[in-house]
């Protein structure tokens, strides 16, 4: 049965699908979606390792299973500290954000 759709529902599982996944390299997650995908913006600082790359692919897979009817595709960016990384519009929300 698929999960309702909506900025709760989206955090709590993105939220729970992040645990254990986070390194010390990820600075932020982010999420956007609409009626038929999500999409998950993961920001590292460095070169995102293949080991980063497989956990965040291993986040969408769980995130993907609450959500069935929405493809998730999640997006490893490098984006090295101190470059800003906030959302400049109200579609992309954050979930995880490090402290820097």
């Amino acid at each position: 049965m698929s999960r309702e759709v909506n900025y709760q529902s989206i955090l709590a599982t993105t939220c729970r699908a992040l645990w254990g996944a986070v390194s010390n390299h990820l600075r932020s997650v982010q999420v956007e979606w609409d009626d038929h995908e999500m999409r998950l913006y993961c920001f590292f600082d460095g070169p995102v390792s293949e080991d980063d790359a497989e956990d965040m692919s291993l986040v969408a897979t769980e995130v993907a299973a609450d959500f069935p009817d929405h493809m998730v595709n999640e997006h490893c960016i490098r984006a090295d500290y101190p470059e800003r990384i906030i959302p400049t519009d109200d579609a992309r929300h954050i979930v995880f954000l490090r402290k820097e």
